[in-house]
């Protein structure tokens, strides 16, 4: 299950790493400021179909907006070798 709190803390760290206000990430996902407000709050989650946008703004992958973390490249690499045994 998904950590509203956790992801929308990454949410606006990610968001302040790029120098955006809400109302400019609102603007560039076709939301309200309110929207990302309350993803902010840990209050919901944004809607599924913006999850692949959010990540291409912030150059993560779906993984890591689920875990609400970045994820270094030696744990995706350990991932990989534990999924293919």
């Amino acid at each position: 299950m998904a950590d509203n709190v956790k992801i929308g803390k990454f949410i606006k760290e990610e968001r302040k790493k790029l120098s955006l206000s809400q109302e400019e990430f609102a603007s560039k996902l076709g939301v309200t400021r309110q929207a990302v407000s309350r993803w902010e709050q840990g209050i919901c989650l944004p809607d599924y179909c913006l999850v692949s946008i959010i990540c291409e703004i912030f150059k993560i992958t779906s993984n890591e907006f689920l875990v609400g973390e970045r994820i270094k490249k030696e744990k995706q690499k350990n991932r990989k070798e534990r999924d293919c045994l």
